[in-house]
């Protein structure tokens, strides 16, 4: 199998601009979500790395499928 880095022309977004706006994101969803419990849904197969980075940094009660 090949490395998809093979098939970029150019990276547009480096990993710690991308890791430090996950993190941003986790801080404002639990925030926003502090006393709920919430359901993360995944419906992209290749989305779930994204979402599993993204719950990581989730301190709310939540869930996901």
């Amino acid at each position: 199998m090949q490395d998809y880095k093979e098939f970029l022309a150019e990276t547009l977004i480096d990993e710690e601009t991308l890791q430090t706006r996950i993190k941003e994101l986790g801080a404002e969803i639990s925030a926003d979500y502090s006393d709920d419990n919430l359901l993360l849904i995944c419906i992209l197969r290749g989305g779930v790395p994204f979402l599993v980075d993204l719950s990581s940094h989730i301190t709310s009660p939540h869930m996901m499928d």
